[in-house]
């Protein structure tokens, strides 16, 4: 439908701890992993157009309907010309909040349609967030979050 736009909503964990993977280096030469005392972990809630491939993203220190609701805002903001925006979320516990339900019946039309949990096949935001723990935090050697 003409000025409709489909989006795959999903949340990540990304923690400061590193995991730890397969890496490239010489024979017989380990490499040093840091790790924090304290377990560290920050969230990103993200969405995919469907169409554009376009990825966008909130992020919070805590994963609950807050996160989800600041990209819910963020998209209100950023795709006002489309007609309506279509959400495929999985069936998690935050997508089917009463905060977040509210919000997307007063806001304009946001249908939204829930697949299974952690379903790649499904969910295409799920290959993004295996870039970013495969990219960012495999082996990364930060002190901080930022």
């Amino acid at each position: 439908m003409p000025g409709c736009e489909v989006l795959y909503i999903d949340e990540a964990d990304v923690e400061l701890n590193p995991h730890i993977g397969p890496a490239c280096m010489p024979r017989g030469v380990w490499s040093a992993i840091l790790t924090q005392a304290k377990k560290r972990t920050h969230y990103i809630a993200g969405a995919l157009n469907a169409r554009t491939g376009q990825v966008f993203r909130t992020e919070y220190e805590r994963k609950n309907s807050t996160l989800l609701l600041g990209l819910l805002h963020h998209l209100h903001r950023t795709c006002r010309s489309a007609r309506c925006i279509t959400f495929i979320a999985e069936n998690y516990f935050l997508h089917k909040s009463a905060v977040v339900q509210r919000w997307l019946a007063q806001s304009r039309n946001f249908p939204i349609l829930f697949q299974p949990v952690n379903h790649p096949c499904v969910s295409n935001i799920e290959g993004r967030w295996k870039q970013v723990h495969d990219t960012v935090t495999r082996n990364h050697r930060c002190a901080t979050m930022a």
